[in-house]
């Protein structure tokens, strides 16, 4: 039967297979949050029904950042992305 078996540490994540053993890797995962504050605009849109979003986002309570990355269309998950400052994002408006 092919499982894995996932154990849980506050904030940390370890994945064993049963027939690779260790040589199957660890992965490690840190635990956050996220909220989309505002909503700007979305970038693109691919055929499984990804967008690429530039929204404002609170990363674990912080304040919000601009962001650019691909969202599920139900924004349960995210691909890798990008995010700026209030700053940084007038530095980029300047360079473009």
């Amino acid at each position: 039967m092919w499982s894995n078996v996932i154990v849980h540490y506050p904030g940390w994540e370890f994945n064993h297979h049963p027939l690779l053993g260790d040589k199957g890797g660890i992965t490690v995962m840190a635990e956050f949050k996220f909220e989309i504050t505002e909503k700007i605009g979305v970038l693109s849109e691919s055929s499984k029904g990804w967008t690429k979003e530039l929204n404002k986002v609170s990363w674990n309570g912080a304040e919000p950042k601009y962001d650019i990355r691909d969202w599920s269309p139900d924004h349960e998950k995210m691909g890798k992305g990008i995010t700026l400052t209030d700053d940084e994002a007038e530095i980029l408006k300047g360079l473009l």
